[in-house]
């Protein structure tokens, strides 16, 4: 007996349901069958028999004999394979012209829905230290005219983002300043000490701000997160960040290019 798993997944994936595959590849082994021998042939269900030639017959690939009793056969596989290829041509067709049409009719919904913003949608609160960490070098990258940062880890932390960003802030002008809780700093960039900073903090263009608050139970260096994208907070979170610059010392510069010989 023939092992016909393959092609019943192969029958399956152009478009025929399990039954009709059984069914065409039993049909496949004499030239006629009545309902009752394809039926134990195929082993599918007598109960369904009819239900599946009746399917195959009006989707072209059985033909049935009149006579004394009717009789079915297959048609030739190579007709076969060409009317499924063709039904699924026509149902992708078919889907491309709905995609079409969904897009023409959604697109617009959804660019009218980003204009709209929820009021409390200006904050974000963030616990996964990867997300925190690309939220913070994006941030970086995207500031214009100022940084300001409360370095407490991980926002003083000299990565590619951070370096780039001063590095061209200070070329175009811009303002970088660094509070942090220990000498030896960025190269070229103002900064000032304290003894201890109350948060860690990232200030960019006095419109966005990303905050790292310790958690008052569990202690240690478990934070939450708050990203904020509002201009007015942001603003007030520069006067916090001012006070705690005008408490700072002068901090010792590093010499980058020094640090990297060492």
């Amino acid at each position: 007996m023939l092992d016909t798993s393959r092609w019943l997944l192969d029958l399956c994936a152009l478009g025929l349901t399990q039954y009709e595959a059984k069914v065409y590849l039993a049909l496949m082994q004499r030239r006629f069958f009545t309902a009752a021998e394809v039926a134990r042939v195929s082993t599918v269900p007598r109960q369904r028999i009819y239900d599946v030639l009746s399917s195959l017959f009006e989707r072209g690939l059985v033909r049935i004999k009149q006579g004394g009793s009717m009789q079915y056969t297959a048609i030739d596989p190579q007709q076969a394979m060409d009317r499924l290829i063709a039904e699924r041509r026509a149902a992708l067709e078919g889907l491309e012209r709905t995609t079409t049409e969904l897009l023409a009719a959604l697109a617009p919904k959804w660019s009218d829905g980003q204009a709209e913003s929820d009021p409390l949608n200006f904050v974000e609160l963030i616990r996964d230290q990867r997300t925190v960490g690309e939220r913070l070098a994006a941030l970086q990258r995207g500031a214009e005219r100022r940084l300001l940062v409360l370095a407490r880890p991980p926002f003083g932390d000299l990565t590619p983002e951070l370096l780039a960003t001063t590095d061209r802030l200070r070329e175009e002008g811009g303002e970088v300043r660094f509070v942090y809780e220990q000498e030896g700093m960025i190269e070229g960039v103002a900064a000032r000490v304290v003894p201890s900073l109350p948060i860690g903090l990232c200030i960019v263009d006095d419109a966005r701000a990303l905050m790292a608050l310790r958690d008052p139970v569990a202690g240690g260096d478990s934070a939450t997160h708050v990203l904020v994208e509002h201009p007015e907070l942001a603003r007030f979170l520069t006067l916090a960040f001012e006070s705690v610059w005008m408490q700072g010392s002068p901090a010792l510069v590093e010499d980058r290019a020094a640090s990297a010989e060492l």
